[in-house]
């Protein structure tokens, strides 16, 4: 005997380990699933943040929006900045560097992209 979707009893889903992945799951889950799912999150008072500045992919901006995340109140009230790229020192020799950018960056000619 089946019963409603909305009558089923919620699931209980336990994220272990915080940071960035385990507090954006938690988010995902409690926004995207209300009515499934009791989000419980575990992390350990002695791991400290790491504080290094973090940068995500172009991609945030969709995982934000699904979220209802204002982009703008955001970054103000987090004082984050945009981060474009990184750059490379050393890695394939020494003395060598690069930037890899996040996104498209620069113009092509024709069907050649820029970075070649």
């Amino acid at each position: 005997m089946g019963t409603a979707l909305a009558e089923q009893e919620k699931v209980n889903v336990i994220i272990v380990g915080g940071g960035t992945a385990g507090w954006m799951t938690a988010a995902a889950i409690t926004k995207l699933l209300p009515t499934r799912a009791n989000v419980h999150l575990v992390e350990s008072e002695a791991i400290g943040i790491v504080g290094v500045g973090e940068a995500t992919l172009p991609h945030i901006r969709g995982f934000n929006e699904r979220l209802g995340i204002n982009e703008a109140e955001f970054m103000a009230r987090t004082r984050a900045t945009f981060k474009l790229g990184i750059e490379f020192v050393g890695w394939g020799r020494e003395g060598d560097s690069y930037i890899h950018p996040f996104g498209t960056f620069g113009r092509g000619s024709g069907d050649v992209d820029f970075h070649q």
